[in-house]
């Protein structure tokens, strides 16, 4: 928030014109003058800073103590803040332009409006200067638009095409909008800048960066008159209960006012509007406008840079949460192997207490139950053999179980590894490596099971 006292608001707005002090303040002039008439500060009226360049002097006015003690004090909300390189290339931009002459002032104002007569003595309504075939030829669209379009009902022409610039304007201000972008241009084209077809109408490339733009009249209003055709209108919709008027508030008419305005970078705080000035020429404007097109290119290429910041610490925040998941993954099936070993360790205390009992019976409960004590030891050689070196080392590859850290191309979250089982091997002596056996088939092959298919009542196949 920006504080100053009223004696110090004052002493600004009689220092430099509103236009140039608002954007300090986040405020347009309309809106800087609307708060100096809330804090009681008199402010230059029309006219003035043009007789101030013109070596005219007046006294300043004094200024007068407030109504109130609430009105010492003048507080700016804080407005959006530009990165500083957007604020670098703006001060660049103002630095690099040549010194120009001060801003003419019209020579014929009517109802507070500037006269295109100046402009037109200088060139023919619809010519561009061929000082510059270059900027002439880029123009040429723009200017044949202008020369072929139609006008509305109000007077304006609207300009369209891939190769023209974007305009609603009357067809007498086509001289003042053609000898100011070929200023512009002319202006630009030391910085590399260029005007380019678009998709839909031409735009400026400016330090590499597309800003579209457009040049619209601002209208004149005046209240409209309804016609006798329109009450009459009125008079039936109201007979049916009808409140809305069949006719406009305003009439609009060209004023010869034109406007520069940047479409782009909605809600930056930038300028993006710049207006002609009452007693002013449209071509006054020209070093505002190059300044706020720098800035315009320099906020997008700021924005673009904060998007690919962001995108690169996204991208690293994502690859550390596939690491991460990729190692609790790993050690999910790290502990469930290991929980399948002390499942086996358990057991196996189990077995050995059972048999321990089996043990202490009378030798003629013992007879009785072999059975029991016989199954629990093939059990038992079972468990040892799964809890074996070699039998754990298989069962680890076979269910792709490493307790090792793989490289980091192969730590993905997204692979699906086999079912984690504890299983019985037995080395191949002719293949040089281990292969795993159903529990049966080891038994058999131990020797402590009969293999059922040695049975000669079963048939040969028999499985």
């Amino acid at each position: 928030m920006v504080t100053l006292s009223r004696k110090d608001l004052f002493d600004a707005v009689w220092t430099r014109p509103l236009s140039e002090l608002a954007p300090q303040y986040g405020l347009s002039d309309v809106g800087l003058r609307k708060v100096c008439d809330r804090f009681e500060i008199p402010t230059p009226g029309r006219g003035y800073w043009a007789k101030v360049r013109a070596g005219m002097v007046f006294p300043r006015p004094k200024l007068r103590p407030a109504s109130g003690p609430h009105l010492d004090v003048v507080r700016f909300a804080d407005g959006p803040t530009l990165p500083a390189a957007v604020a670098a290339a703006m001060q660049q931009a103002k630095a690099l332009q040549a010194p120009a002459a001060q801003p003419s002032q019209a020579q014929e104002v009517t109802k507070g409006e500037t006269s295109v007569q100046e402009v037109s003595e200088r060139s023919s309504p619809t010519s561009v200067s061929a000082s510059r075939p270059d900027i002439a030829k880029a123009l040429l669209p723009t200017q044949r638009a202008l020369e072929k379009g139609r006008e509305d009902s109000d007077g304006f022409v609207s300009v369209r095409g891939r190769a023209a610039v974007r305009m609603a304007i009357a067809r007498t201000s086509a001289p003042i909008a053609l000898e100011f972008l070929e200023k512009l241009l002319a202006a630009g084209a030391s910085r590399g800048w260029r005007l380019e077809p678009g998709d839909e109408a031409a735009h400026l490339v400016v330090e590499g960066e597309t800003i579209a733009f457009k040049i619209d009249e601002i209208p004149h209003k005046t209240p409209h008159t309804p016609t006798p055709q329109e009450q009459r209108r009125k008079t039936e919709r109201d007979r049916w209960g009808g409140d809305s008027q069949p006719w406009p508030t305003w009439d609009l008419s060209p004023s010869g006012r034109l406007a520069f305005i940047i479409q782009e970078n909605d809600w930056s705080g930038l300028r993006r509007t710049f207006s002609q000035r009452r007693g002013y020429t449209f071509v006054d404007a020209l070093e505002s406008v190059v300044v706020g097109l720098a800035g315009h290119a320099a906020y997008k290429i700021e924005r673009r840079r904060k998007a690919e910041e962001q995108a690169r610490a996204a991208a690293i925040a994502e690859a550390r949460r596939q690491r991460l998941a990729a190692y609790q993954k790993r050690e999910d099936r790290r502990g469930r192997f290991v929980a399948l070993i002390a499942d086996q360790l358990a057991e196996r205390t189990r077995l050995e207490a059972v048999l321990a009992h089996l043990e202490g019976l009378p030798e003629d409960d013992r007879q009785r139950l072999a059975n029991i004590e016989a199954w629990g030891r093939r059990k038992l050689k079972t468990i040892e053999a799964r809890l074996g070196g070699a039998s754990l080392y298989g069962s680890a590859r076979a269910s792709k179980v490493s307790f090792a850290e793989p490289p980091p191309e192969e730590q993905s979250p997204y692979w699906y590894g086999p079912e984690i089982e504890l299983r019985l091997w037995r080395p191949d002596p002719e293949a040089d490596l281990l292969r795993a056996e159903d529990e049966l088939d080891w038994l058999i092959t131990e020797g402590l099971v009969e293999d059922p298919r040695a049975d000669p009542d079963l048939p040969p196949d028999a499985p």
